[in-house]
């Protein structure tokens, strides 16, 4: 073959692919992306490789993604680069396989070998069921593992012309190997090349031994890299609801898979109602799914029977079945369907559509007697307009990922039912700040699932920014009651419990969440609500070592000027709090920590960052505590309207409680105080200041009333 026939098809190949994905590379985290990637400690570190290999079941992969890490960071661009090059390698060699394979076949095979294989590379590149598995920026785990089971095949298939074997022969295993690695579907791989190697080159199962035993040996032994992976790292599939799934069976499992299945096939052919999560239900019985059943159980009985009679065909039914088996037979997965489950699956269908599209071609064509510049014109306006359609269709599901809300919303419009949809959409609004849209489809999702134990606690952390603490508290405690160990949950009631000055339950939770696994935000927040205990040493480490790794963190510069206020440090602190400022004009935190340091050396522009903090944060009673303590310095009377602010937001809050009765002191209304200070004792009982003061102030009172009848005499 000419050179021009070897690049011309693989240049066809990635345009398409390019051009199908060219709008992607935008494309934000979603999904698990963001605690799997953006979130994720593990992929931090390049070097030693075991870092990151250590915490995960599919080690290999996910090292990639601390590659991309290293280079860029957070920036997606890079990460969608490596997911799109990674598709156009493995296009590649499903070309590869499928040219060769027909060189090695007769007739009409044979002769079509080179178009057969373009036109069957190009759909399932442009196909728009691949978008998950390339969009998703995760879901590299399949494709990159796809390439690598595409590569083992690819690399075997070419051994067999090559006058150095053995070095194919290596590469194969070393492709197998690496894809164990990648994600567990591998597993299947050495069984398809031995199918592959039965069906179009070996002529016995004695030739097989007798040539490859060492090859396939090689191939076997893979199976040791997935079972390292596997074990290695089980958290993994306690974490995934993976195997183990409450509410699913074998057999309940099986019986979805069907649907599943038949649904699978359906988007082939008609790619209409694409869904990035189906919240499949569940079915109990083999009279809900009857016709797919019988579908499914027709496809694997032609399987078998075309193993026996027409061994060629065969393979495409083994190809299908058997890299489906992991995820789409009797092993329970929480989430019954996922399109990029059909990335490697999808060839098979693909390549038997256009076999089968070929012959009927052709018989047409010889009926309608067609000249052989016809038929090769009609044949190639035919299948462009069919990759133009799927790659087209393909670029528009793309748009679908331009977003969260936009990605959500799609799901919740095709799946209504699916609680996870509506808590997601709810989180993506709240980053958008549409609080009021957010509440409603948080309520929903958990009208939909109860048990939907993440929209509780993202409710829970909506409703207490928005001051109601009590529907917060009951939402977040429902979570945990639901998840014990739910981090999130712990972190969301941690930051609520802060808020209402709850610190050493704050701490507790805190403390959880970090031994599940740790960040800075978290170890930041940490050390914000160590301070008020005492600890403040602690804070301060904590705070620094986080600046070490993020030093433009304003939450860390907040908290650690803080810490450095508790030990009074004043001059310390205030270049910390300038430092969060310059890096985020909006921090509240920072705004009220220099009124607090400028209260009585410029009052005028402490009141103006207490200002503009309370107008970051309104519904915050520290933020209005603050701002009473503030005022109060010269106008107590002006300080009472905020310190009720913070105590209807927060009716036991200790030291709202303890001001307000100070301030109505000064503004001569000693009877209303005894009020404040008794709940402020019954609430901290050990407060000595203020028993202290509520003793006193009880005396003086009394002794007023002793002095009472000898005034009006």
């Amino acid at each position: 073959m000419d050179l021009s026939r070897r690049i011309v098809p693989l240049l066809l190949i990635g345009v398409a692919a390019v051009f199908v994905y060219s709008s992607t590379f935008t494309v934000p985290f979603q999904f698990d992306d963001r605690h799997r990637i953006e979130e994720n400690p593990a992929i931090r570190t390049l070097w030693p490789p075991t870092v990151t290999m250590s915490s995960s079941n599919r080690p290999f992969a996910d090292y990639t993604f601390a590659i991309n890490y290293a280079i860029h960071g957070n920036d997606v661009w890079g990460y969608h680069v490596l997911n799109l090059a990674i598709h156009i390698a493995a296009g590649f060699c499903l070309f590869g396989v499928i040219r060769r394979t027909h060189h090695r076949s007769d007739g009409l095979f044979r002769q079509h070998a080179l178009g057969i294989a373009l036109v069957a590379a190009l759909v399932w590149i442009v196909h728009p069921l691949q978008t998950q598995a390339i969009t998703y920026l995760i879901q590299r785990l399949e494709s990159l593992m796809g390439l690598a089971y595409l590569a083992t095949l690819y690399c075997f298939v070419r051994s067999q012309d090559s006058q150095k074997p053995n070095l194919w022969y290596g590469a194969s295993v070393a492709s197998c190997a690496f894809g164990m690695g990648c994600k567990e579907v591998m597993v299947s791989a050495p069984l398809i090349v031995l199918w592959y190697d039965r069906a179009f080159v070996a002529s016995s199962w004695r030739e097989i031994v007798d040539n490859r035993k060492c090859y396939y040996a090689g191939l076997a032994s893979t199976w040791s890299v997935l079972l390292w992976a596997m074990l290695h790292f089980t958290e993994g599939y306690k974490s995934g609801m993976l195997i183990s799934v409450e509410g699913l069976t074998p057999w309940t499992y099986l019986l979805s898979q069907a649907g599943v299945i038949v649904h699978y096939l359906q988007l082939c052919f008609f790619p209409k109602g694409q869904c990035v999560d189906y919240a499949w239900p569940v079915a109990s019985s083999l009279r809900e799914v009857l016709p797919e059943a019988l579908l499914i159980a027709a496809l694997l009985v032609a399987t078998v029977w075309s193993l026996f009679r027409y061994p060629k065909w065969s393979f495409l039914g083994g190809w299908f079945f058997l890299i489906l088996g992991p995820t789409s037979s009797f092993i329970p997965v929480k989430d019954l369907a996922f399109e990029h489950r059909m990335y490697l699956p999808l060839a098979a269908v693909t390549v038997g559509s256009i076999l089968a599209l070929g012959f009927a071609f052709d018989w047409t064509a010889s009926k309608l007697r067609l000249s052989i510049g016809q038929k090769k014109w009609l044949s190639i306006s035919t299948g462009s307009a069919v990759i133009l359609v799927l790659g087209c269709v393909a670029y528009a599901r793309n748009q679908v990922y331009a977003s969260r809300i936009s990605l959500w919303t799609d799901v919740v419009q095709k799946s209504p039912g699916c609680s996870r949809g509506w808590g997601n959409l709810g989180a993506a609004l709240i980053d958008q700040q549409s609080f009021d849209e957010a509440g409603s489809c948080l309520e929903q999702a958990i009208k939909v699932d109860p048990k939907n134990f993440q929209a509780r606690s993202t409710l829970g952390g909506l409703l207490a920014d928005r001051g109601d603490y009590p529907s917060a508290l009951t939402h977040l405690n429902r979570s945990l009651q639901d998840k014990p160990d739910f981090r999130d949950g712990h972190v969301n009631l941690a930051h609520t419990l802060s808020d209402l000055g709850q610190f050493s339950e704050a701490v507790k939770h805190y403390e959880f969440a970090i031994a599940i696994r740790s960040d800075d935000d978290t170890l930041v927040s940490y050390a914000g609500a160590l301070v008020p205990l005492g600890r403040s040493n602690e804070a301060e480490k904590l705070c620094l070592d986080v600046l070490n790794r993020q030093p433009t963190s304003s939450k860390a510069q907040v908290s650690l000027a803080f810490t450095m206020l508790a030990q009074g440090r004043i001059a310390e602190a205030v270049p910390h709090f300038e430092k969060a400022l310059h890096w985020d004009s909006n921090c509240a935190e920072a705004h009220a920590g220099l009124a607090q340091i400028l209260a009585d050396s410029d009052p005028k522009v402490a009141r103006r960052h207490m200002a503009a903090a309370l107008r970051l944060k309104p519904t915050s009673p520290s933020m209005n505590l603050a701002m009473g303590n503030l005022l109060a310095r010269s106008n107590p009377q002006d300080a009472i309207q905020y310190f009720e602010a913070a105590l209807k937001l927060q009716p036991k809050y200790p030291e709202a409680l303890f001001n307000m009765a100070n301030a109505l002191v000064q503004c001569g209304h000693p009877e209303k105080a005894i009020g404040y200070l008794e709940a402020t004792v019954k609430t901290t009982p050990e407060w000595t200041e203020a028993k202290n003061n509520l003793e006193i102030l009880r005396k003086l009172l009394a002794a007023d009333l002793g002095n009472e009848p000898n005034r009006q005499q």
